[in-house]
């Protein structure tokens, strides 16, 4: 088969099978444009970033965020809106936290970006007192609640943070050697800040959800379940 492209877009194809066992063609066609200012319309950028031939992450595939997906999804019903990049501290001078948000049209999206901290145990469970200011602190899952509780000697009391399972700070087991001194997440909702590791809490970023997540959030107490969605 041959592929003619006369748009000066990046384009490409591939070959798939459903599980019914039906062969399906899938044909991706890619622009890279620039951001206008005010006013103007957007224009097509001199450099066109490639296709995605596979789902690329911040570290190891299935353990970390992902990055990139791959460009060759058989149905993509609605569009994707992502964002990679970094939260500043204003005028560059450190700070402890600061509020991030994208828009664009009806979508709207803000959260809190907050320095490095650990969880502190005394009396009870509670975010350190010690925030680490920052200049620059990078968005991404990696760093939003969630994660794999495995801080337990026995294998059969470790749990995973459905909904985000490569970010930090959750812990089911809340004996104080497992929780104490651990990382706290880097960003959080802005009504609904994470004060405990065994709560359900929105995990916050721009970049893409990875596919084997759940957005059904599940007490881990009580077995309950409540749906969150709207990343």
């Amino acid at each position: 088969m041959d592929l003619i492209n006369a748009t000066g877009l990046q384009a490409g194809y591939t070959l798939g099978m459903e599980p019914s066992g039906r062969e399906y063609l899938v044909v991706a066609v890619k622009g890279t444009f620039t951001i206008p200012a005010p006013g103007r319309e957007p224009e097509l950028a001199k450099a066109q970033l490639p296709l995605v031939e596979a789902d690329t992450f911040t570290g190891k595939p299935g353990l970390s965020a992902p990055v990139y997906e791959a460009d060759y999804p058989l149905r993509k019903p609605r569009c994707d809106v992502l964002l990679l990049g970094s939260a500043y501290a204003p005028e560059g001078k450190p700070t402890e936290r600061v509020q991030v948000g994208l828009k664009l049209g009806p979508i709207n999206k803000t959260f809190q970006v907050v320095g490095d901290r650990l969880w502190q145990v005394g009396n009870s469970i509670r975010p350190g007192s010690h925030i680490r200011p920052f200049e620059r602190m990078p968005i991404s899952y990696d760093r939003a609640f969630g994660g794999v509780d495995n801080y337990h000697s026995d294998p059969s009391r470790h749990s995973t943070y459905r909904l985000n399972p490569v970010g930090r700070g959750y812990h089911a087991e809340l004996k104080r050697a497992l929780v104490d001194g651990t990382p706290m997440p880097n960003t959080e909702t802005i009504r609904e800040p994470v004060k405990k590791p065994d709560r359900n809490y929105r995990p916050m970023a721009f970049g893409p959800v990875g596919r084997g997540w759940t957005i059904c959030l599940r007490d881990p107490r009580s077995g309950s379940s409540r749906n969150r969605i709207g990343y």
